[in-house]
C-alpha cells in the first residue's frame, strides 16, 4: 500500500471487526493509519460496539488520540493498544 493511496477505513473496519460471545475486537494494528483515518474512525457508530481496539504500529499522533478519547463512540472500550505510534507525553495525558 503506497502512502499516496487513500485508506478505505469503512471497509477496513468491516473486514477487521471480530465479534465474540462477550466482546467485539477491532484489529487495526500495522495498517498505516494516520490521524485522518482515526478522525473518521472516531465518528463511526460501529466503534460504540467495540470493546478491544488494536491500533498499535500505526502513524497516530496526539491529535488523533485526542479525537479518539473525546469520541462518544469509545465508551465501551475495555482495552486499547497504541504501541509504536507517534504519541507523546501530551497524548498520555489525554488518556489519563
Amino acid at each position: 500500500m503506497s502512502e499516496e493511496q487513500i485508506i478505505d477505513i469503512e471497509k477496513l473496519v468491516s473486514d477487521k471487526t471480530v465479534r465474540g460471545v462477550a466482546d467485539v475486537r477491532l484489529e487495526l494494528e500495522n495498517k498505516k493509519l494516520s490521524d485522518e483515518e482515526i478522525l473518521r474512525l472516531a465518528e463511526m457508530e460501529i466503534l460504540s460496539e467495540v470493546t478491544h481496539l488494536e491500533l498499535g504500529e500505526n502513524n497516530i499522533s496526539d491529535k488523533g488520540l485526542s479525537v479518539l478519547c473525546q469520541s462518544p463512540n469509545t465508551s465501551n472500550l475495555k482495552s486499547l493498544n497504541l504501541k509504536s505510534n507517534k504519541i507523546t507525553k501530551l497524548g498520555a495525558e489525554y488518556l489519563a
